[in-house]
């Protein structure tokens, strides 16, 4: 009987640990060998494609343009990427030519000056992030009062996708591809802190994913 409702506890905490667990990361690669990723230098760029679903307002009160987003973005990702063992160097390079790394495709002068930029560049591995969301969303949560009366409340989510690609400099051939997201609820009305908060998850998110492998994470 002891065993029983032993083996019956550990089953109950083993669902709630994962029930408190999310998927934050998503492959949209063949899954890839991440520990062939260390001891080696990468260069984190990104590209100028932000789609604004949610938080408009306040994107523009605390950025004013999407340049200045996505600069920030890439020094926070390399800063919390640096914590870790992965890379023995790790840089960042902002500059705005390489958002013609798209697809490796356009014109003539475009590839000319994309590949420059490989052939210029030292590190083993360039990882590109791109195609930034930011967006909310509602969660209606009804509740029974004391006296029986129902109360509804509404909880809104800042969210913050982006996509990240890690490319092999020399081959130019996409290792892996994945897309990392992040979200934190509003409190206090303050919009500011839940996108931040939100934006410092999605790049957690990635940086661990890149680090373990792992896709899960507490909500």
């Amino acid at each position: 009987m002891k065993k029983l409702i032993f083996f019956f506890g550990v089953f109950i905490a083993i669902g709630l640990t994962s029930s408190c667990n999310k998927t934050y990361v998503y492959l949209a690669s063949s899954p890839y060998d991440l520990t062939s990723l260390k001891n080696k230098s990468v260069t984190i760029v990104g590209t100028d494609r932000i789609l604004l679903k949610g938080f408009i307002k306040t994107f523009n009160e605390q950025y004013g343009n999407k340049s200045v987003f996505i600069n920030n973005y890439i020094n926070l990702f390399k800063d919390h990427l640096s914590l870790g063992n992965t890379f023995t160097k790790i840089e960042a390079d902002t500059s705005h030519a390489w958002h013609l790394i798209k697809s490796f495709a356009g014109s003539k002068e475009d590839f000319v000056l994309i590949d420059s930029l490989f052939v210029n560049n030292h590190s083993d591995y360039i990882l590109n992030i791109y195609n930034f969301e930011i967006s909310n969303r509602n969660i209606n949560n009804t509740g029974t009062e004391a006296d029986g009366n129902v109360m509804s409340t509404r909880k809104e989510i800042a969210v913050v996708k982006a996509r990240f690609q890690v490319i092999d400099r020399l081959s130019r051939q996409h290792l892996v591809e994945f897309e990392a997201s992040g979200e934190k609820a509003v409190s206090f009305f303050n919009l500011k802190t839940a996108l931040n908060k939100a934006l410092l998850k999605s790049i957690e998110h990635a940086v661990q994913y890149i680090q373990s492998g792992e896709t899960k994470f507490k909500k």
